[in-house]
């Protein structure tokens, strides 16, 4: 009786396992990377310029008057005045000498958005210079950055594909279909300079009575994207 219940489980047992699914084999595949970039020339270029009062013996020069300068000069060098944007307020106190007296004193930050670098230095020019307090590019890019992102994009998966077959080529392998593509998201634009201070320095050194340390020469921004893709191996 037990030599049947035996050879009843055994044969239970084999069929059993007959009918597990077998799990199908992976395909042979090859992870590369590829990349692309581009230089180009900005066409939008943020510039933050603080401007504030300050004293001329015991008289006081007024905000006002600098805040004109700055909108005639933004106009004048062709800027749309929506492009002017006042982005802080702040007040500190000055010491006059004559009366030897502390006085309020009003300071004002705006960020202009131009598309010529050329025109930052026009604009500098035709404000009172010790009324400025500090200036920077504060943000840069251009109006077509998304159709740029999309072609490097495109070329980057292009020349992941590339690189894969030309590997697989020099083993005697073929190419097969695409079964993963990952993009990096995490591209940042990386400014190219020439004759001037580090973004986000100060253009103007007061201490040397308001003169411009160095004129801005703006010239490329590189951008760059990655893709990772995996390939079948036929």
């Amino acid at each position: 009786m037990k030599k049947i219940l035996f050879s009843i489980f055994l044969g239970s047992h084999t069929l059993f396992s007959q009918n597990i699914p077998q799990m199908p084999k992976a395909p042979k595949s090859i992870a590369v990377s590829g990349t692309a970039e581009m230089k180009i020339i900005p066409d939008e270029i943020y510039f933050s310029i603080t401007i504030r009062e300050f004293m001329t013996g015991s008289n006081k020069y007024p905000i006002d008057k600098l805040e004109k300068q700055l909108v005639d000069a933004v106009l004048q060098a062709g800027i749309d005045r929506k492009n002017l944007m006042l982005d802080n307020v702040s007040s500190y106190n000055g010491y006059e000498k004559r009366n030897k007296s502390e006085e309020f004193l009003v300071a004002k930050t705006y960020e202009i958005k131009v598309s010529d670098q050329n025109k930052l230095n026009s604009i500098l020019e035709k404000i009172e210079a010790k009324g400025i307090s500090n200036t920077n590019i504060t943000n840069y890019s251009h109006s077509k950055m998304p159709e740029f992102k999309k072609q490097l994009k495109i070329q980057a998966l292009k020349n992941a594909k590339e690189k894969a077959n030309y590997l697989l080529e020099a083993i005697g392998e073929q190419l097969g279909e695409a079964l993963r593509i990952t993009e990096d998201e995490n591209a940042i634009p990386q400014p190219y300079y020439a004759n001037t201070r580090m973004l986000g320095q100060s253009m103007y050194d007061n201490s040397g009575g308001g003169q411009p340390s160095e004129q801005v020469d703006f010239k490329t921004i590189k951008i760059q994207f990655s893709i990772q893709a995996e390939f079948a191996i036929k």
